[in-house]
């Protein structure tokens, strides 16, 4: 687990949600990706596919479907945890 603190992860999320607000960038996928970002950062980042969900959500998604089959979910890079966390 991470160190943080409460206080120090409230801050966190507040500036992560108030990019968003300036950069216009206020869609649900995002601000939902970012929270789920920060609960991993707190509890651990999966290190399984679930390739049900994957397969459904290449009806909608076909290219987000095809970056989560092929990520190497093992490796610790930022990339690698903004996928998982989409």
């Amino acid at each position: 687990m991470r160190s943080d603190t409460t206080f120090e992860r409230l801050i966190k999320l507040w500036i992560s949600v108030w990019d968003l607000v300036l950069e216009e960038k206020r869609h649900l996928e995002t601000v939902t990706a970012l929270l789920q970002k920060i609960v991993f950062e707190e509890r651990g980042y999966p290190r399984f596919k679930n390739w049900p969900e994957i397969c459904r959500l290449g009806e909608t998604e076909h290219l987000l479907m095809v970056a989560e089959a092929t990520v190497d979910v093992s490796k610790d890079d930022e990339r690698v945890q903004q996928i998982i966390a989409a």
